[in-house]
Formats: C-alpha cells, sequence, structure tokens
C-alpha cells in the first residue's frame, strides 16, 4: 500500500531528475516500496497526491511527468512551499527563514515558511516563486458543469455498448458497471482501448467526449444526488470513490497544504471555509449539506 513508501525520499528523488516518462516515475515507486508489490490503481493515487499537492505535473497524452518549480503559496506571511525539493534548498531557506515541518496524510511533509519580507527573499531566492491568493485564483477561472456540458466535443463514432469493454456509470453504487441493457441510457460510459480507458457521455441521442471526473458529476448532476458532497467545521467532504476534478482538487488541498484524508466512506479535506465549499459546490452543481 502506499503507506509503505517515504515521500519525502521519492520527492527529492524526482526533484534532481526533473523530469521523465510515466513508466520511469512507476519504476522509482516500486524501488521505494520495501514491503509489497505495488497495484495498478495505486499509481493513480500516488500521482494524484503529487499532483494536487502542486509538486508535479503528468502529461497523460505524452506519458511524462515534470517537477514543479519551487514555489512558495502565500497566505499572508505564511508561505506552503511546493514542487521542488532537495535538502539543500529546505537547509538554505532554513538559514534565511523561520520554517514549520509538518507530518502529512501519505505524502511529503507540509513546509511552512515564514517571510516577514517579500522582496528581500526574492532576491535571496531568485528561483523560489511566490504565489498569491493561489486556490481562489484557481477557483475564479474554472467554469461550471452547465458550461463544461455544453462545451463538450461530440464524437463521431458512437459505442457500441454490446462490447465487452465498455461499462455504464451506475450513480447509485458510485461504480463502473457491465451493461445490462440493449440501447444506450443517458449518463457516462467508460471504454477500454488500447489499454487505456476514454469516457464518453450519452445525452439526447448523441455521444460526447470527456474526463472521468467530470463526467461522473455530470451523472450525479443528472441522477440528483444527494449527500455527495458534504460540509462540517471547516471539512469539505467527497463520497470516498469519487474525485473532484483536478484543478478544484488541487486549489482546496493548497489552501493548507493537507493532503486530504479517508475517514467514514469520505475523503476529506482540512481548513476549508465554507465560503470556498460553496463556491465548489455551485461549480459543480450537486447537492450537499
Amino acid at each position: 500500500m502506499v503507506n509503505n513508501i517515504d515521500f519525502d525520499i521519492l520527492l527529492e528523488y524526482l526533484s534532481y531528475l526533473k523530469t521523465g516518462t510515466l513508466l520511469q516515475f512507476n519504476k522509482y515507486v516500486d524501488n521505494l516500496d520495501y514491503n509489497d508489490e505495488i497495484e495498478i490503481f495505486e499509481y493513480s493515487i500516488i500521482r494524484r497526491i503529487f499532483s494536487r499537492l502542486s509538486h508535479i505535473e503528468f502529461d497523460y497524452t505524452n506519458r511524462t511527468y515534470s517537477i514543479c518549480p519551487p514555489t512558495l503559496l502565500m497566505n499572508k506571511n505564511i508561505g506552503i512551499l511546493s514542487g521542488y525539493r532537495t535538502k539543500d534548498l529546505l537547509r538554505n531557506i532554513k538559514d534565511k527563514c523561520k520554517i514549520e515541518i509538518i507530518d502529512n496524510y501519505n505524502a511529503p511533509k507540509l513546509i511552512k515558511v515564514e517571510i516577514n519580507d517579500i522582496e528581500k527573499f526574492q532576491n535571496e531566492f531568485p528561483n523560489i516563486r511566490i504565489s498569491k491568493d493561489f486556490s481562489q485564483r484557481v477557483l475564479d477561472i474554472i467554469p461550471n458543469i452547465t458550461q463544461i456540458e455544453k462545451d463538450l466535443p461530440p464524437t463521431e463514432y458512437p459505442l457500441m455498448i454490446s462490447q465487452p469493454n465498455i461499462n455504464f456509470y451506475n450513480t447509485k453504487s458510485c461504480k463502473f458497471e457491465q451493461i445490462k441493457f440493449n440501447s444506450p441510457l443517458n449518463g457516462l460510459y467508460r471504454a477500454l482501448f488500447l489499454g487505456n480507458n476514454e469516457y464518453y457521455f450519452f445525452k439526447d441521442n448523441n455521444w460526447y467526449e470527456i474526463s472521468k471526473d467530470y463526467g461522473i458529476f455530470m451523472a450525479h448532476k443528472y441522477a440528483q444526488t444527494k449527500n455527495l458532497i458534504q460540509y462540517d467545521n471547516n471539512c469539505f467532504k467527497i463520497l470516498l470513490y469519487i474525485q473532484f476534478p483536478e484543478l478544484i482538487d488541487r486549489a482546496l488541498t493548497m489552501l493548507s497544504g493537507i493532503n486530504p484524508h479517508v475517514k467514514n466512506n469520505y475523503t476529506i479535506y482540512e481548513n476549508i471555509d465554507y465560503k470556498t465549499a460553496q463556491k465548489v459546490t455551485r461549480l459543480l452543481e450537486v447537492g450537499g449539506k
């Protein structure tokens, strides 16, 4: 399991390498897991962790990864360090600033840096980027799901739903399942082609290409699913096995720098203010409480 991996060592090693292929990334993960054989689905979990924490960008078209430049995401005078990270970099920052190192959930440690003079810090560390109001700026540019639905690209070739490589997303079980109907129903479909999953949405007698995460939220929007997401005591929760779209996932995570954790069948994002939770709920147009 992923908790056998030393994520700090993995991030430092990848920082020295800077870029590579996804196959190489998987191999580096394997080399650090001494106890178990990594399951295929766990690679995607690990990639998601590094992506949401703004450490690594993954290019699935070209099957490559790249370490993000070292960046401080500022909230007042406290910055969360993301991206490129080595012991030398941390040592140099620690010589100039007060830093706090916090254990994280199955992820590299959270590094907080106190900066009282940003201009002086930038002169001393010109290679470290400074980003202010990162999460809110990201959420401000994301279209809502109605706009995404409007802009879905149609596909020329309809899916043959009788084929064994095609599955339908069941909004009650929150799983892709074997198809037990003869004519396409409105909703989300997964197709396995040449080892890759592709996702399509069927509505109004037409097929459209869509990403998995937005397709799932669109399916739940039509199904009017309740309690897909919840908000309570500064914690924003989403049903387990469903993921926020990548940029929303990153924006929520980087408000605190804490990797979300799982409890009582929900994935939980900590330190989320109510206004931000409302904004995400409106973007995805799903019911919650």
